[in-house]
């Protein structure tokens, strides 16, 4: 009994070992849901722990440190947001909505008051506002136009001024107003 015994302990021993010599670690899915409660409002959002190939000092930066979300311009200390993200009131209604690509704001963020009414819908490319956007006031629109790197570009409508009816914008600089018609 005792030498059928140590055979078989031998094997499973070098089975264990061989598994363990050979072991092939699995890649780690660096991607989290997590929830984190701030106050009167709380967020749903994806985590990273990849770090993006190069840091913009111009840009700002959104992570998680210690269940809170950050915010830092040119870096960050924590877990970058990467993924969908939202916002929402207490109750349980949407604030924000939108994605990140390694800590930067990416494609259409929207934002709402508590009555649900839109305020603002922006595109975003790589963490800076790029494309159509809107604004609005109790439900109504009040300006829309353009950004093209962070700045605004071609025509800014102003839907409620009665006497200008948009700026026109190059890089950033008027360079021409729009002004209503009179009867």
């Amino acid at each position: 009994m005792r030498k059928l015994g140590i055979p078989i302990i031998v094997a499973f021993c070098l089975t264990s070992c061989s598994e363990l010599l050979f072991w092939k670690k699995e890649e780690v899915n660096v991607y989290q849901t997590i929830r984190v409660d701030q106050g009167e409002e709380w967020i749903e959002c994806e985590i990273t722990d990849k770090k993006p190939g190069n840091v913009d000092s111009d840009l700002t930066y959104f992570w998680i440190k210690q269940r809170m979300v950050q915010s830092t311009r040119g870096d960050f200390g924590g877990h970058l947001l990467h993924g969908s993200f939202k916002r929402f009131y207490a109750d349980g209604s949407l604030k924000e909505k939108g994605v990140f690509r390694y800590g930067l704001k990416q494609d259409v963020w929207k934002t709402w008051d508590v009555n649900q009414s839109l305020i603002s819908e922006y595109q975003y490319n790589k963490g800076r506002k790029d494309g159509p956007f809107r604004e609005f006031q109790a439900g109504q629109l009040v300006k829309s136009g353009t950004y093209q790197n962070n700045e605004y570009n071609g025509k800014l409508n102003l839907h409620t001024d009665p006497a200008i009816e948009a700026l026109v914008y190059k890089q950033g600089v008027v360079t021409d107003t729009v002004f209503q018609r009179t009867q």
